[in-house]
């Protein structure tokens, strides 16, 4: 984004649920090779607690980061499943 928050300033944003896929597509546009992986670990492997996010935030907290980052969330069609 620009400095304002206005505008997106790169020609792709890659979703990192699709992170493998979609760096394939970026790395074949350019002409870079790429075997389709980041050779470092997952970020899920540090994660301690593995439960959904529905289930690990309560409605305040949900409504806390849904105001803190309504733009971003809306701009890359996200939003709270039940």
């Amino acid at each position: 984004m620009d400095r304002p928050r206005n505008k997106i300033i790169v020609d792709r944003i890659v979703r990192f649920e699709n992170l493998l896929v979609e760096l394939g597509e970026v790395f074949a546009q350019l002409n870079i090779p790429f075997d389709g992986t980041l050779g470092v670990a997952a970020k899920s492997e540090y994660r301690a607690d593995r439960r959904p996010y529905q289930e690990v935030f309560n409605d305040q907290q949900r409504r806390i980061i849904e105001k803190a980052f309504a733009r971003e969330i809306e701009l890359h069609g996200y939003r709270f499943e039940p």
